[in-house]
């Protein structure tokens, strides 16, 4: 009697023992699943997003630009600090001001398109700074204007008169979505480097002749690049998800016969100034984002993103996991009391 007893017992203990490792086993499972769903469904699709912040398909979005007017020797300092493909370096370049070669602060108008969450801007003839006047500038000072030869000119009515020696800089903040669809693309002549954050990815040496370079964000967070339609490779650079990064291009124009300036970027979710939704007077949006503050680092935030496709094989799993950890316990209670019975 005492060895049924004693075996009755161990029977007892291993079955207990058992049953709370599957438990475990069966709860942590579960909870993990419905973690994932959790994070499943916080939104992050762009479009959704973008729409929640007012931009609906055809809204034109501004991004700040900061230009820098420049004469011969201008150019031979802009292309020395280009050389040196230093964020720091180049920054503190673009913030020097004088009366020779004085700093502009514009904007560039992105076309939306909903579908995708694609921003375009294409200019095959760019030369932002004809238009602007003495106002415009930092130091007081209107613009040189020249000719396609590359001499000063007279300001009149002449078609080819523009002014196609500055620099331009500006950066695209955006939330981390680790789509796989995140991509930046940018086509240009002359001298044109994109930095993620601090670390460059992309240089155009600027030859004079448009090239085109392409970024785009893995779903792991690791950065690929392509230029002019060669194979995506790692730049060994990575961004985390849910994070805040920025897209920083730096551009310099120094061809006397043309300047083409084109971009585009989809899949991004890039933060946008609520306070300013109506900027210079018009119903366009804007990026939130000082162009005089180049060497700003942004802070981390957690974005706002939507994957509905992804949460709704997790319920199924959820609800899978939820009905075998029932089967589970039924089978375990039905078998400890089917021993007690035999006990009896």
């Amino acid at each position: 009697m005492k060895k049924k007893r004693a075996s009755g017992r161990l029977f007892v203990v291993i079955s207990v023992g058992l049953f709370v490792v599957a438990l475990v086993f069966l709860v942590v499972g579960l909870s993990h699943t419905i973690g994932e769903i959790a994070e499943a469904v916080v939104i992050r699709d762009p479009s959704v997003i973008l729409e929640s912040e007012g931009i609906s398909d055809g809204r034109p979005v501004s991004v700040p630009v900061l230009y820098r007017d420049l004469d011969d020797s201008g150019i031979f300092q802009s292309e020395a600090a280009f050389a040196k493909k230093d964020l720091n370096g180049i920054t503190d370049w673009f913030l020097m001001v004088d009366e020779t070669n004085p700093n502009y602060v514009g904007d560039i108008r992105l076309d939306y398109k909903a579908d995708g969450a694609e921003f375009s801007f294409y200019k095959e003839q760019f030369y932002p700074l004809d238009e602007a006047t003495a106002t415009d500038y930092a130091a007081g000072n209107s613009v040189a204007k020249n000719d396609a030869a590359g001499g000063d000119v007279v300001l009149d009515e002449e078609a080819t008169e523009r002014n196609h020696l500055f620099a331009m800089a500006y950066g695209i903040p955006f939330t981390v979505l680790s789509s796989g669809d995140e991509t930046f693309e940018v086509n240009a002549d002359d001298n044109t480097l994109v930095f993620v954050n601090d670390t460059l990815v992309i240089d155009m040496d600027g030859n004079g002749e448009p090239a085109t370079g392409v970024l785009k964000i893995q779903e792991n967070g690791e950065v690929y690049v392509s230029m002019d339609g060669s194979t995506m490779a790692d730049s060994g650079v990575n961004v985390t998800r849910d994070d805040s990064a920025i897209i920083r291009v730096f551009h310099l124009d120094k061809d006397p016969g043309r300047s083409v300036f084109n971009m585009k970027f989809a899949g991004l979710s890039p933060t946008l100034s609520v306070s300013n939704m109506k900027y210079s007077g018009d119903d366009s949006a804007r990026v939130a984002y000082d162009p005089l503050a180049l060497s700003t680092t942004l802070s981390s935030g957690v974005g706002k993103v939507f994957r509905a496709s992804n949460a709704k094989n997790l319920i199924i799993l959820a609800t899978l996991e939820g009905a075998a950890l029932m089967v589970f316990m039924f089978v375990t209670l039905s078998i400890m009391r089917g021993h007690k019975k035999k006990k009896h």
